[in-house]
């Protein structure tokens, strides 16, 4: 039903644009809600009454912006909210442990050399969250002393690199206005390519996994779309080798940061 299908998509917006005023800031939000409205212009002026395109950024870009980073995780963590909730379900004395894998202090599987979780005491830890939760307006800055984390620069990556994909689509749609056979192939191949991030699950190493698997897709919806691709015809996968390649050097960096090094 198209009436409904049109309701839901205002309300996943209008819940998407909250969460990211709770994540970030207004302008956060708004960047988010202006891209939304972009691409369900183009998909009013194709003439679609079933707005997948709109649907698609409106989950997928959400997912890339508010990526679960220190701060977020911090914020959740020590919520008041979450707190009494704890509080009102459990009776008599309790004590609370967070299981977490902190960067340079997590001991590594001696097999698969991934870190591996300690168990914090929340007595320690919540102050801690709380000290990093207020670090949020300083989240994209060199301030951050997390911003060198070479998995914070690559979710930073990812969300350029959607943009610059939205972008495309939009380009492609409005060049096919007059051929509506050209316009339906590209709105198949769009509706894949902004739903690419639905696939990248997980954190850490999990995530990172899914993405290298989500790079040939990307690789070839690129090229079928005729963007302009690095060497093996994937934009993204660009951004991955650079990662790879520096990121030695970016967790040396996170560490000088985290030590104050960096002002």
């Amino acid at each position: 039903d198209v009436v409904e299908d049109r309701k839901d998509s205002e309300k996943v917006r209008r819940d998407r644009i909250d969460r990211l005023r709770e994540y970030q800031d207004e302008a956060l939000a708004s960047r988010y809600a202006k891209a939304v409205k972009a691409m369900e212009e183009a998909e009013r002026s194709a003439k679609r009454q079933i707005k997948t395109l709109t649907h698609a950024v409106a989950t997928n870009y959400y997912k890339l912006l508010a990526y679960k980073d220190e701060i977020e995780v911090a914020r959740l963590l020590s919520n008041e909210t979450l707190q009494k909730e704890v509080e009102a379900r459990l009776e008599g004395p309790y004590s609370m442990t967070f299981f977490l894998s902190p960067p340079f202090i997590s001991p590594r599987d001696q097999v698969t050399r991934l870190p591996k979780k300690l168990g914090l005491p929340a007595w320690l830890m919540l102050p801690c969250f709380k000290l990093i939760a207020a670090l949020r307006p300083l989240r994209d800055t060199i301030l951050n002393p997390f911003f060198f984390n070479p998995r914070r620069r690559h979710n930073l990556q990812m969300i350029s690199e959607y943009e610059q994909d939205m972008r495309l689509v939009l380009e492609r749609l409005q060049a096919s206005e007059q051929d509506e056979g050209k316009q339906g192939r590209i709105l198949q191949l769009a509706e894949e390519l902004l739903q690419v991030p639905s696939n990248v699950r997980g954190f850490g190493h999990v995530r990172d996994k899914a993405w290298k698997n989500a790079i040939e897709r990307l690789a070839l919806l690129h090229s079928h779309l005729g963007a302009n691709a690095s060497a093996d015809g994937s934009i993204c996968s660009t951004a991955w080798r650079v990662r790879e390649r520096h990121s030695s050097l970016l967790s040396a960096l996170s560490l000088l940061s985290s030590l104050g090094v960096f002002p």
